[in-house]
């Protein structure tokens, strides 16, 4: 087996897909798929050793230790938090990748659509090119569906994401808590929408209010600088605006 490192670009936040094929197609290079799928198992080795099975653990942890080693190196310092506890097991270190970055709810699912939707042929790119990122993005978007998706939650999906995707920079703090949802239901959606709406249109009653009242306080505890007292200033003061006459008639 090669010792050498791959040339593909590290895991990051934003290349899960790209990476796992490429990663996958490594390992297979290097005869190490079995370890992170669990189709090779940790061999037992008896009380007494029969003949060859430390041979055949000495080997399987070998190959662990390198499939393990490598999955740290490819990924870059933001991802390597998902291995904490993990390192000496290449299976577990798979699949905590995998869980992070497929989680298959709505939120997930509508970056891929976004990502779908916007492509647009790039200025030198042979038409063949084009088809095969389209065919990439579906692939991504279909590995983030269970199993039970079916063709009408698809359209209660897009709807609901169509109507998310509507609203302005000022909604994103309730877009996000959209995103969160395990479940993405369009009548839902719908509810979430009329009471995001009411709520608004009661902060925005309430706003006026709000400013009178903080007006009247800031003006009950104005301090004259004349005649010391309270609720007034100098300027609209009759005692200063009497004195001021007194001085012009002397």
């Amino acid at each position: 087996m090669s010792s050498s490192i791959p040339l593909f670009d590290k895991l990051n936040s934003n290349n899960y897909n790209t990476w796992n094929g490429d990663m996958e197609a490594w390992v297979r290079a290097q005869a190490l798929r079995c370890i992170i799928s669990s189709v090779s198992k940790l061999p037992t080795v008896s009380a007494t050793p029969k003949e060859g099975e430390e041979d055949k653990l000495e080997a399987w942890q070998l190959k662990a230790d390198k499939a393990g080693g490598i999955m740290w190196l490819m990924v870059d310092n933001t991802q390597r938090v998902h291995f904490r506890g993990i390192t000496d097991d290449p299976l577990k270190m798979w699949s905590a990748l995998k869980e992070v970055h497929m989680q298959k709810r709505p939120g997930t699912r509508f970056k891929g659509y976004d990502n779908l939707f916007s492509i647009r042929k790039h200025e030198e790119e042979d038409l063949q090119s084009l088809i095969n990122r389209v065919d990439d993005a579906l692939h991504q978007i279909r590995d983030l569906q269970s199993t039970a998706f079916t063709l009408d939650k698809l359209d209660d999906e897009l709807g609901a994401m169509v109507l998310i995707q509507a609203l302005p920079e000022d909604y994103n703090s309730f877009v996000l808590s959209l995103l969160l949802k395990d479940d993405l239901d369009k009548a839902v959606v719908q509810i979430v929408f009329v009471r995001e709406d009411n709520q608004r249109r009661h902060h925005q009653e309430e706003s006026p209010a709000i400013g009178t009242a903080l007006a009247a306080f800031s003006f009950s505890s104005t301090t004259c600088a004349f005649c010391g007292l309270s609720g007034h200033s100098q300027d609209v003061c009759r005692q200063y605006a009497c004195a001021k006459d007194q001085v012009g008639k002397n």
